[in-house]
């Protein structure tokens, strides 16, 4: 008989009820411990990624979201302040971002990055005034590029954030200043960057030879000592659609400075001034500096597009033709601007300058359309870009 029951004189109809309640209590009870231990009972942990996309693919998305949400795991935003360093996934020049609105830190959720455009390339000389004694020592001049960019890039709800970077590139103050001034690395993702470090260290190293060749005091008291200079910049806008053209860049300034004596040389140029670009290239203007600074200026801005991933931005002229305004994306331009890296190389004053090549396989000659452009070790593809910053999830 049951031991739940009425009366003695009704006993309970139904004699397992005890060891069904019994085991079944015991089984809900299991049951619902094991519910609230895997919905509740954990720790949550950060972990940080640099690839937030892969964290947060939808990798249930055959199970209805309502049953996933609790465990889909989401990104936090990463927080780039305002004065602070960063470099994109191709890791080629680094950046700091300076100007982003009135906001003091940038909320970026790796957003590509696009419509960039740069504003100026300044190229500053220094001579022994304001340089360190170990800079001096490998040439007595130097010479640092900097460039401002303005960028966009999309946050979740397609608004779009207008972004302000500098960069540098002064493979002599790399020592110094490791990742801020020159290549990070030549990432093997996109190995075209080889041709950029190489295009930029030998048009770097051109335009330091210059300087120092258009300034050397001779020894010989018969000729007529040139002119001294102390310092000195050229600076590059508006760049233009054409990029063989020795009027690339629209507008400009330059100044020279002869401190000890309180001299200085100043000029603007433009096509909305008397004077263009390449008449300080055809005039041989003192100091004749202007052809090796406008290839380096244009090696910057070529390598600062593939860096930020604009190779697929197509513009195109008021006849429908497409612009030319990259050394590095075709293997005929590139062919071209490579075609004097050997002499370049060979004449430069920098002392223990092959040391300034940091990957083995980095050769200062021309590049061959016919073999280099084929071989898949080393293809001209770029890719699109993204700041590379760390999200927490």
């Amino acid at each position: 008989m049951s031991s739940f029951c009425y009366s003695i004189t009704r006993p309970y109809p139904y004699k397992w009820f005890t060891p069904v309640a019994v085991v079944g209590g015991i089984v809900l009870a299991a049951l619902f411990s094991f519910i609230n231990f895997y919905s509740n009972a954990y720790n949550m942990i950060t972990i940080t990624t640099n690839n937030p996309d892969i964290v947060e693919a939808n990798r249930w998305s055959h199970i209805p979201g309502s049953l996933t949400s609790r465990i889909h795991p989401k990104c936090e935003d990463a927080i780039i302040p305002v004065g602070s360093t960063f470099n994109t996934n191709q890791t080629a020049l680094s950046y700091q971002l300076v100007s982003l609105r009135n906001h003091p830190a940038l909320s970026y959720h790796n957003r590509r990055l696009a419509f960039c455009e740069v504003t100026q390339i300044l190229i500053d000389f220094q001579t022994s005034d304001d340089r360190q004694a170990a800079l001096i020592d490998r040439s007595s001049w130097g010479v640092t590029v900097s460039a401002d960019i303005t960028c966009n890039a999309p946050n979740e709800e397609h608004e779009f954030s207008n972004i302000g970077f500098r960069t540098h590139y002064d493979p002599l103050s790399w020592a110094a200043e490791p990742g801020v001034s020159g290549f990070i690395r030549v990432n093997a993702s996109s190995p075209g960057f080889l041709w950029a470090n190489t295009l930029l260290l030998a048009f770097w190293t051109e335009t330091v030879t210059t300087i120092v060749d258009q300034t050397i005091q001779p020894n010989s008291s018969e000729t007529v000592p040139q002119y001294n200079l102390s310092s000195g910049y050229i600076s590059f806008s508006r760049p233009g659609i054409n990029i063989n053209n020795e009027s690339f860049f629209h507008l400009g300034k330059y100044a020279f400075f002869n401190l000890p004596e309180s001299k200085a040389y100043k000029g603007n140029f433009g096509v909305q001034e008397d004077t263009l670009y390449e008449d300080f290239i055809t005039n041989n203007t003192w100091p004749n500096v202007w052809s090796p600074a406008n290839r380096l200026a244009k090696a910057m801005y070529s390598v600062i597009q593939v860096d930020l991933g604009q190779t697929d931005t197509v513009i195109t002229t008021f006849d429908g033709t497409p612009t030319d305004t990259s050394i590095l994306t075709t293997a005929d331009r590139l062919h071209h601007w490579t075609e004097n890296l050997t002499q370049i190389w060979d004449r430069s004053t920098v002392a223990d300058k092959d040391n300034l090549l940091p990957y083995g396989w980095m050769q200062m000659r021309q590049f061959d359309k016919d073999t280099d452009a084929t071989d898949p070790r080393w293809p001209l593809q770029f890719t699109p870009s993204v700041i590379s910053a760390t999200n927490a999830w």
